[in-house]
């Protein structure tokens, strides 16, 4: 990929909202985008000092971050979709474990 990006795995989500987690099975760093008629969903990250956290706008700009580090997505309102790219500690896609906690609404 360009900049030397590497990935496993590829995530596309329709107007997911991530409740804090952390990507437990993910190997190095992430890579997010997300793209629609949408306002908000800024992917928030704590940082070293949990008291202090990074807030990203990843609407049509791509986003590398740590997925080790807690992190999730602020409400919104719109269609909203994401792409994630990642290495998967196995090589393949995450698992329904991986996901836990992380639900998409019905809209």
């Amino acid at each position: 990929m360009a900049g030397g990006f590497e990935c496993s795995t590829a995530h596309v989500n329709r107007d997911f909202n991530g409740v804090p987690h952390v990507d437990k099975n993910n190997v190095g760093l992430s890579w997010a985008l997300s793209l629609g008629d949408f306002t908000g969903g800024e992917l928030v990250i704590e940082t070293e000092d949990p008291r202090v956290l990074a807030c990203h706008t990843t609407k049509r700009r791509p986003v590398i971050f740590d997925g080790h580090r807690p992190h999730w997505v602020l409400p919104y309102e719109g269609r909203r979709y994401s792409v994630i790219l990642y290495t998967s500690r196995n090589g393949l896609a995450a698992d329904q474990h991986d996901l836990a906690g992380a639900k998409s609404p019905e809209r």
